[in-house]
């Protein structure tokens, strides 16, 4: 029976920084989440694959091409969000293919897994316009913990890192089977 494909997209990378807050750049939290949660996910048994493991670029187009050359169960990429104003505080934000999705499930899961970290407030939006989710040939998300420029949220981030990437992982495990 094959395992199943997990494959882990750190958003941002070499020259695109994403947010920062002071020395803080966005590509670096989200390789090492993305980094973190791959440990999780392999301890669960799952293959996983990364779109990048050092601190480089790829398109989004070079980064679904990938995912779908390898016909996973899922792609999830990773960010911060970074608004100036922080009214979103301790939220995790998804964006999802589709509702009523295995995506949406995922989100709802991972949501109520960080829950208890501080993350008490979570939103889902679908976005068929980002490639990564468009063109994928699979169950396809983005996840975004906490924002990048609220000094709480970072504190959050840093404090609960280990408990952040195992409960992404439990989020995942609760829906997608390890084989296939």
């Amino acid at each position: 029976m094959p395992t199943s494909t997990i494959i882990l997209d750190a958003g941002h990378g070499g020259n695109s920084l994403g947010g920062a807050y002071g020395f803080r750049y966005e590509k670096d939290d989200n390789l090492r989440l993305a980094l973190e949660v791959g440990k999780y996910l392999t301890e669960y048994g799952y293959r996983v694959e990364y779109t990048r493991t050092t601190d480089i670029f790829l398109s989004q187009i070079d980064r679904v091409n990938f995912a779908n050359s390898l016909r996973a169960s899922l792609l999830l990429s990773f960010y911060r969000m970074g608004e100036e104003l922080c009214i979103n505080e301790q939220e995790v934000s998804f964006e999802v293919d589709s509702m009523d999705s295995i995506s949406e499930s995922i989100a709802i899961n991972i949501a109520l897994e960080l829950r208890p970290l501080g993350f008490i407030n979570y939103r889902i939006v679908v976005r068929t316009e980002l490639p990564i989710l468009r063109d994928s040939h699979m169950p396809a998300m983005t996840i975004s913990v906490g924002n990048l420029k609220s000094t709480y949220d970072n504190y959050l981030f840093d404090t609960w890192f280990n408990e952040i990437a195992a409960g992404i992982a439990r989020g995942i495990y609760s829906i997608i089977p390890v084989y296939s």
